[in-house]
């Protein structure tokens, strides 16, 4: 992997860990209720899969792992899209 590969990489591990944060704040500023406590609980574990799955596709041992796990993260950051429209 190149430096700029590298460096696109670590950016992108960065911004995917601060969305997660950022959804774990906004999440606990919800009511605190039985209904909230299950979407708070909800969004946070589909929110923060983003960066996890990001981060194990980045440390892929091959081109085809990567590729494999890459593909998996494109479907999820397609079905949340279709879920925001």
């Amino acid at each position: 992997m190149d430096k700029s590969n590298r460096e696109f990489a670590r950016k992108l591990e960065k911004r995917t860990k601060d969305f997660a944060l950022m959804i774990i704040n906004i999440a606990f500023q919800l009511p605190n209720n039985a209904v909230s406590n299950i979407i708070r609980y909800q969004v946070i574990k589909s929110e923060t899969s983003i960066g996890a799955n990001y981060r194990e596709a980045n440390r892929s041992v091959s081109l085809a792992d990567f590729e494999n796990k890459s593909s998996e993260l494109l479907a999820l950051f397609t079905s949340i899209a279709r879920k925001r429209k």
